[in-house]
């Protein structure tokens, strides 16, 4: 059975990622390069990532809504199934490694739907996310970012790097916290991690060849953005930590409810 369904999502991804393309190609030659900045191509991308989320078997639960209004959200990061579950429930301008803008066909779909590229230990490269993030926040749109710079194994939260929080100060814009948490059985899964030397194909071979990976997303109520930077990227990380530790601390996986998308996966 589970070679079956490594075959069957294989093709139906690479199907997925083609049609991708032609929606790129398609709303550039009809709307501009910045149609994604658009409450329809928004939508757009939305739907391509639920759409993605479910070839992927990932079941992404709600437990509480992001805000409505423009917000940077910041979340602790544990995989590149992150930013697929976050996509599928909020559209939202994400800020990625530049390494990834060289990933086969998938660097060119998130160049090309509005993905900003940072390059490490660059004040300038730096400043220009900053002024990017921010122009983004004053057009409405959402921005996310995982200010811990890399992935880690779920256990712990590392230190959130404050530098680009000044972009939510300066679009005046709230901080948005989200605790992001993978799970299996009711105990942390340690499949969807994506950590430390791990090649990107085999691990999404393994996310391919399981029945489902479950990811809980936790919007937690929102910070000022009067507050200074430092201040916002400590507050994340402690709200973060505590939503985290507290889950940890019931027995059984608590349901739930009312989630706002609920991605069955393709293969029962």
């Amino acid at each position: 059975m589970g070679i079956l369904r490594l075959v069957w999502r294989t093709w139906a991804l690479l199907w997925h990622l083609l049609k991708g393309v032609i929606q790129v190609i398609y709303q550039n030659l009809r709307n501009g390069e910045g149609w994604h900045q658009s409450a329809h191509g928004q939508s757009t991308i939305s739907g391509w990532m639920a759409r993605l989320a479910q070839v992927l078997g990932l079941q992404v639960n709600v437990k509480s809504p992001p805000l409505p209004v423009p917000a940077m959200i910041v979340a602790n990061h544990i995989s590149w199934l992150d930013a697929v579950a976050i996509a599928s429930v909020r559209p939202a301008v994400f800020l990625a490694k530049d390494n990834v803008r060289r990933w086969p066909l998938v660097g060119a779909l998130a160049a090309s739907s509005g993905t900003q590229f940072i390059r490490r230990h660059s004040n300038s490269a730096l400043r220009d996310s900053n002024n990017r993030l921010c122009h983004a926040l004053r057009l409405q749109q959402h921005v996310a970012l995982f200010p811990e710079g890399t992935t880690t194994s779920g256990e712990d939260v590392g230190v959130f790097h404050s530098a680009l929080f000044t972009a939510t100060q300066q679009a005046y814009c709230p901080v948005q916290p989200l605790a992001i948490r993978y799970r299996q059985n009711g105990q942390r899964d340690v499949v969807a991690p994506y950590v430390g030397n791990d090649l990107f194909v085999i691990h999404l071979l393994k996310i391919l060849w399981r029945k489902q990976t479950c990811v809980e997303l936790q919007f937690l109520p929102p910070i000022s953005s009067r507050e200074h930077r430092r201040t916002l990227a400590k507050r994340s990380r402690e709200m973060i930590m505590a939503a985290l530790e507290k889950d940890d601390c019931i027995p059984a996986p608590m349901p739930v409810l009312q989630p706002l998308l609920h991605c069955q996966a393709i293969a029962k």
